[in-house]
């Protein structure tokens, strides 16, 4: 069964909530600093289905 996600969440990895998107198709990620996060794919139940680690260097620009 595929999974739509309704809302993403990025953290910082000492927990700190630093972006919100209820537009999973379209994040713009360019805006947080350079360091390492963690993504959260959230379904219309409220689950995490997904997770994954990204790094954002200031090189690439990231937008999801």
């Amino acid at each position: 069964m595929k999974r739509n996600p309704i809302k993403v969440e990025v953290y910082k990895l000492n927990g700190e909530k630093v972006y919100i998107s209820k537009d999973s198709t379209k994040m713009d990620l360019s805006g947080l600093a350079n360091d390492n996060y963690i993504i959260n794919y959230i379904d219309t139940n409220g689950f995490i289905f997904y997770r994954e680690r990204i790094k954002i260097s200031q090189e690439e620009e990231l937008i999801i």
